[in-house]
């Protein structure tokens, strides 16, 4: 937990705080989502993480239209992320 503190005072890239939980945690399915603000840097890292890491399965999720906070204040029936995430978290709940 240490190395994520320090590495998120440093202002980190979307890919260097995948690669600090992929090898925290490579075992477990991994979920990304990004929204407009990112223009695809996120699903990339995202991808790139779980080629080079022992993650077995990854769920990549966006919507372009929605803004950086659109994510956490949609409601859930226009809610990209809320309606991505609870199947993927469900499946986990499965595993």
């Amino acid at each position: 937990m240490r190395g994520l503190m320090a590495l998120a005072v440093g202002a980190p890239t979307a890919r260097q705080v995948l690669v600090l939980v992929a090898g925290q945690f490579g075992d477990v399915p991994l979920y990304s989502f990004q929204t407009g603000l990112t223009h695809g840097t996120v699903n990339t890292a995202a991808r790139w993480v779980v080629a080079h890491s022992r993650i077995p399965t990854a769920r990549y999720a966006e919507d372009p239209t929605m803004t950086h906070l659109d994510a956490l204040w949609a409601r859930p029936g226009d809610n990209a992320l809320t309606d991505s995430v609870v199947p993927f978290l469900r499946q986990l709940d499965e595993r």
